[in-house]
């Protein structure tokens, strides 16, 4: 039993840098398995397997055809369960993404905001100072960019 594990660790080791060929070897791999206890090693070896090479559903089908249905099963179960945390994966981090971009949109827009608050403010104050220096109504709209109301309603609020 112990020296089946073995042979199958080392041959999925032994082709783990070149993924073609360890596809192309899996039957034989996976075969060295079939008479053993399976238990959560086998689990455990699967993810390993799949851990070291990419293979699409189809190609996992097709290499597994030739093994005995009980293995089958356990492959194919262990792969999907495999793709399914992937897919969780992927929803948590995409939601983290977005939760991220949100965050920093929303302080630029922050920032936007309150620098456009400032420049107004600023504005309203050199009006207020320049009436206090008789200039006029007009002149003030003119170096502020205020309409002549905006203006009024800054010097006399009574008048909005």
């Amino acid at each position: 039993m112990a020296n089946a594990w073995v042979r199958a660790a080392l041959l999925t080791q032994k082709y783990s840098r070149h993924p073609e060929e360890l596809v192309k070897r899996m039957v034989l791999i996976f075969q060295t398995l079939a008479g053993t206890p399976r238990g959560n090693f086998l689990s455990e070896f699967i993810v390993y397997y799949f851990s070291v090479t990419e293979i699409s559903p189809a190609q996992l089908r097709q290499a597994i055809k030739p093994l005995p249905l009980s293995l089958k099963t356990d492959i194919m179960s262990t792969y999907e369960m495999i793709l399914q945390q992937g897919i969780e994966k992927g929803i948590e981090k995409g939601i983290e993404r977005g939760i991220e971009r949100g965050i920093e949109k929303g302080i630029e827009q922050g920032i936007e905001v309150g620098i456009e608050k400032g420049i107004e403010m600023e504005k309203a104050q050199v009006v207020l100072r320049g009436y206090e220096e008789g200039l006029s109504l007009d002149t003030l709209a003119a170096l502020t960019g205020f309409s002549l109301d905006q203006v009024r309603q800054l010097v006399d609020p009574s008048t909005g």
